[in-house]
């Protein structure tokens, strides 16, 4: 509900995007990754049920479909602003899989400055973890420089027309 109403999330981040393309200028690219989705669907870990695990994925790929619709709509009106799944990219390597791309819920690491008992590296990329997003925006990154490469140059008129003065 939070995120649709007027002023709510989605406007915000949607004014998020429109502020960064601003300040970046109209060259700039702008590249919005997506989530993982956290839990193994099997629930695993002592915080999680099998039930909490598919409420939280399901939620995490519906706020991944609203963010790429936030991306298209910025994108319709002029943004050069592109989203990046990672869904598949992660997909069995969720926390508590087998191979987790993704931290567990951890308590706190002794460099972390805020008092807390839970960390905040809990349920985030990992090394292998960081490792997939950066692949995956790579991607991104590599299309759009093909498109760039391949698109038709401006031509100038002296390029159909060799003028010679004497």
């Amino acid at each position: 509900e939070e995120f649709f109403r007027s002023g709510g999330t989605r406007d915000k981040v949607r004014n998020a995007y429109t502020d960064i393309s601003r300040i970046a200028g109209p060259q700039a690219k702008i590249i919005v990754a997506g989530y993982p989705k956290l839990l193994d669907q099997q629930g695993k870990g002592i915080f999680f049920t099998k039930e909490t695990a598919t409420l939280l994925n399901k939620s995490i790929s519906k706020f991944n479909d609203e963010i790429e619709a936030v991306v298209k709509a910025c994108k319709k009106d002029g943004m050069q602003i592109y989203f990046v799944s990672v869904e598949e990219a992660f997909s069995g390597h969720e926390a508590y899989s087998d191979d987790p791309y993704l931290n567990p819920v951890m308590f706190k690491q002794s460099e972390e400055l805020f008092p807390v008992i839970v960390s905040s590296y809990s349920i985030h990329p990992n090394e292998k973890g960081a490792e997939i997003y950066t692949k995956c925006v790579q991607k991104m990154i590599d299309k759009l420089e093909d498109e760039k490469n391949t698109a038709p140059q401006k031509k100038k008129l002296t390029d159909y027309f060799k003028l010679n003065f004497y």
